[in-house]
């Protein structure tokens, strides 16, 4: 049962950031495709399944899973209802995570305010990553960002779940099995995500080491480790995932028109230098900031209920703070590569989501290894009027701020329905060709312009069936 003391406290958290992710999928119901998604669709719509996989893998990139996915969506929600896109799939990683923290509470044996305290979790965490994404129009808002960065974020957090309700009851060959199957997919989503996940997993084995450091019975029994045998699965997928991505035959012609790839030391300099910006920009903002600080001494308020789960677990605080810093600046790695310059910002959203996880949970077992010392004078509630306080100003901020900016989104939702219903009034009347209104937008991503050969250009024209031109850039 939830104490009374706590009720205003769970409030005051609660309802601003609810309201700020709501506000998250308002913003995304008005949108609308733009440049890459028209190629997309229209290779979904008219190759097929696999038809689309092949040839984007011929000719774009090795992304098999993000082509694959693509035929999935654009032919469930096309053009004229991908606005619901955003809002469905921030619902559904809400829901995912409450599921994901529940079961994970429930394992540590303590009931306490657990329906509470999960979705409260979820909400609080989200929200966090949201808040620290650089770019959350390219990689929320834009459904070709959208399904290679955020995407995959959601179905870590349901292998998460499946291993949580499986591990006890399901053979180990099938676990590993599934493992393998699910992390084979979602590498294929990205190169970006594709190299963290293999870092995650990599880390997350070590991890599980250092856990097992010191007891010999469980030494003995290493290979039989059930978490082990799942991790290892899982980088196995990973890797057959990397050889088909590297031996794409598109890889040639892309690197043809890419900048070349950076030595070493170039990589290293570029990368240093963005996650050094990256954090600077962080640090300078008081609502990000403010956010970052008050989930972490939430999570410390919450892991003072729980005990710590083995005398190892100790390691693990600065090593997942440590984690969490060192995962983030990994996601710079593949974009300095591919563009030899700093990464598209809408990539860091993968390496945001690996800071707030580790982050978080390097914060719980904190507050589990302070509850097994003598509490100053009314610490507990210091710590939760200061959590929620740093919340709450963090996520009203939010919430006003987004929905002060709807307006653009709005504005950009009538043009594009405006332009497109000239468009299909052009082709019908048989028109070789159009000059729309310019198609500037919320994303900054490019649009059609007066050149046939441009890409953006031939993207309307595939998608439309008709030459789709518009003015030049100024």
């Amino acid at each position: 049962m939830i104490k009374n003391k706590n009720i205003f406290f769970y409030l005051t958290i609660l309802f601003p950031t609810s309201v700020a992710l709501f506000i998250y999928g308002y913003l995304g119901s008005f949108t609308r495709f733009l440049a890459d998604d028209y190629c997309s669709a229209h290779h979904a719509t008219e190759d097929g399944f696999l038809g689309s996989i092949i040839f984007s893998y011929r000719t774009i990139n090795g992304r098999y899973s993000a082509y694959g996915t693509d035929w999935v969506v654009l032919n469930l929600f096309d053009a004229y209802h991908i606005h619901w896109i955003p809002p469905l799939i921030l619902a559904i990683w809400v829901l995912f995570t409450i599921l994901f923290l529940y079961l994970l509470l429930k394992n540590a044996k303590i009931q306490n305010e657990i329906y509470w305290r999960a979705p409260l979790l979820a909400i609080t965490s989200i929200f966090l990553i949201m808040r620290l994404n650089p770019n959350v129009k390219q990689s929320f808002f834009w459904w070709n960002g959208m399904r290679s960065y955020l995407f995959p974020l959601v179905v870590l957090v349901f292998w998460g779940i499946l291993l949580l309700i499986a591990k006890e009851k399901i053979a180990l060959k099938f676990l590993a099995f599934l493992s393998f199957g699910l992390f084979f997919l979602s590498g294929g989503l990205s190169e970006t995500y594709l190299i963290m996940q293999f870092s995650l997993l990599v880390y997350l084995v070590l991890l599980r080491l250092l856990l097992l450091f010191g007891d010999k019975k469980e030494w003995a029994n290493l290979l039989k480790d059930k978490e082990l045998v799942i991790l290892f699965a899982g980088i196995a997928g990973t890797l057959f995932s990397l050889a088909i991505i590297l031996y794409a035959p598109s890889n040639a012609i892309r690197r043809s028109v890419m900048p070349p790839a950076p030595d070493l030391h170039t990589l290293l300099t570029i990368s240093v230098a963005s996650y050094i910006s990256f954090l600077d920009e962080l640090i300078h903002n008081k609502d990000k900031v403010f956010a970052l600080l008050g989930a972490v001494f939430f999570l410390i308020w919450i892991g003072k209920a729980y005990k710590l789960p083995n005398k190892n677990s100790k390691w693990l605080i600065p090593l997942s703070y440590f984690g969490g810093l060192l995962l983030l600046f990994g996601t710079f790695l593949p974009g300095v590569y591919g563009y030899a310059k700093s990464p598209p910002t809408r990539t860091l959203v993968i390496g945001v989501f690996m800071l707030v996880a580790l982050f978080l949970y390097a914060s719980f077992l904190l507050g589990s290894l302070l509850a097994q010392y003598k509490d100053f004078p009314y610490q507990n509630i210091i710590i939760a009027i200061f959590s929620a306080l740093l919340i709450a100003t963090s996520a009203t901020h939010a919430a006003k701020s987004l929905y002060a900016s709807r307006q653009i989104y709005i504005d950009f939702a009538q043009k594009w329905d405006r332009v497109d219903s000239e468009i299909l009034e052009a082709k019908f009347a048989g028109a070789p060709s159009i000059t729309t209104e310019e198609m500037d937008n919320w994303a900054r991503l490019d649009r059609p312009n007066e050149n046939p050969k441009w890409w953006p250009t031939r993207c309307y024209s595939l998608y439309y069936d008709i030459l789709v031109m518009g003015p030049p850039y100024w």
